[in-house]
């Protein structure tokens, strides 16, 4: 009988640690998601989003929605981006990043901003050098162009 008990004991404790070591995710209230046609962002803890990604991931075939990790991109800032790695572990191809474009905007830190609008100016610049050498030989196309 003692050894039973030792037995169930045992057994009851090697569960706790395995519960434990998976972490419970936290509750759903605490994340914000936006959809936009069939795609999604989201804001949140970091364990929260992973919940979330478990849900997507798990309910959303259900519902003709599959989730393609690896076109998924997790902006985090400098600071969190090993721990990103350590929670979102379970999903290797997830893209970890301190910025990102987001619906013709951008999401992330400063320095990553400055550097996106510099591209995106840079590319502005460009266009705009291609119309107006267009303009010297055909310059009603070239009003045309920019102004529809």
């Amino acid at each position: 009988f003692t050894a039973d008990r030792w037995s169930a004991g045992v057994a009851a404790g090697t569960e706790k640690k395995k519960q434990q070591q998976q972490e419970p995710d936290p509750p759903q209230r605490y994340w914000h998601q936006l959809w936009y046609a069939d795609d999604a962002s989201n804001t949140g803890w970091l364990r929260q989003l992973r919940a979330w990604l478990r849900k997507l991931v798990k309910r959303g075939p259900a519902a003709g929605y599959v989730v393609e990790v690896d076109k998924l991109i997790l902006a985090v800032l400098p600071q969190f981006v090993q721990k990103a790695k350590e929670i979102f572990a379970e999903f290797p191809d997830l893209q970890i990043v301190e910025g990102t474009r987001l619906l013709g905007g951008h999401v992330g830190t400063d320095a990553h901003r400055e550097k996106w609008v510099q591209e995106k100016v840079k590319e502005w610049a460009g266009s705009v050098e291609r119309v107006a050498t267009a303009a010297e030989f055909a310059p009603h196309e070239a009003y045309a162009a920019c102004s529809k």
